[in-house]
């Protein structure tokens, strides 16, 4: 449901960020969140950051998005 409405950039973006995450985080996140919303997170994340060189670790980015869900 995440990847849905996503181009595929979005989807790259997507599926990096949540590689990159701890595997306890990650599943802390989808028990957690509603997939809409968590869609709608990672949309905002990636339109924040599409223009800027993605990192060597996407754990940048996890760690921001793991903000949301603390």
């Amino acid at each position: 449901v995440v990847l849905i409405n996503m181009n595929q950039n979005e989807r790259i973006f997507t599926l990096f960020l949540f590689a990159s995450a701890p595997e306890r985080e990650l599943n802390l996140v989808f028990q957690k969140a509603n997939p809409r919303n968590l869609a709608k997170n990672v949309d905002a994340l990636y339109e924040f950051y599409k223009d800027r060189p993605w990192p060597e670790s996407f754990g940048e980015y996890w760690d921001i998005l793991m903000e949301v869900y603390k």
